[in-house]
């Protein structure tokens, strides 16, 4: 266990590759004896792609599906604040907008993206 255990809020995306890798890194970290709260991005999925099954025209599902990417950012936001982590650990294709990016650096929070491709292109 460290001698000072960090408070670690891991942001998964909806879905793709890098999900698993998300809890991987969040059980990880949990093991090293820190504090990890993970964002359950994936819960959220089914309603974000539902927006393509309402038959509107493609300019006006972009702007809700924008819309509603922003309404996840702020639920992420609204994390931050309750928790007051050290780290925010986003994984590939997590739910974050360049605001909530740009609110986080002037908490001094560390925050860290996790890119993952596929092996043969590492």
């Amino acid at each position: 266990m460290p001698a000072a255990p960090l408070r670690i809020l891991v942001v998964l995306p909806m879905y793709g590759g890098s999900l698993p890798i998300g809890r991987y890194c969040a059980s990880a970290l949990g093991a090293l004896g820190h504090s990890v709260r993970v964002f359950e991005a994936p819960l959220l999925h089914a309603g974000f792609t539902g927006l393509r099954g309402l038959g509107l025209a493609p300019a006006q599902t972009a702007q809700l599906e924008n819309s509603f990417l922003q309404v996840v950012s702020q639920a992420v936001w609204a994390q931050v604040q309750e928790q007051e982590p050290h780290l925010v650990l986003a994984m590939a294709q997590a739910p974050l907008g360049r605001s909530l990016l740009q609110r986080l650096r002037p908490g001094g929070r560390a925050h860290g993206h996790v890119v993952c491709g596929r092996p043969r292109n590492i």
